[in-house]
């Protein structure tokens, strides 16, 4: 997430990454907590049902890359203020 905020890597690696390592640590047996739960679920459904990965197939309704970049960052600081 921080990386994507930092401009380091782009929305659809973001999301790729985002997906791989949810899935791995789910498998892992990592659990969280309430709120940071609420967080990371809130991010999975902003990916999941607002973000699509190839830029080609992006309605007007989707998120952009900027907009998903912004919605990442207020999720970062409600992490940072728990």
């Amino acid at each position: 997430m921080r990386r994507l905020v930092a401009g380091q890597i782009s929305g659809p690696r973001f999301a790729v990454d985002w997906f791989e390592a949810r899935r791995q640590v789910l498998n892992d047996g990592e659990r969280t907590r309430e709120p940071f739960e609420r967080v990371l679920l809130d991010v999975f459904y902003l990916l999941e049902d607002d973000y699509v990965i190839p830029v080609g197939l992006r309605g007007p309704g989707d998120l952009t890359d900027e907009q998903l970049t912004t919605k990442i960052r207020a999720a970062l600081a409600r992490l940072d203020a728990l």
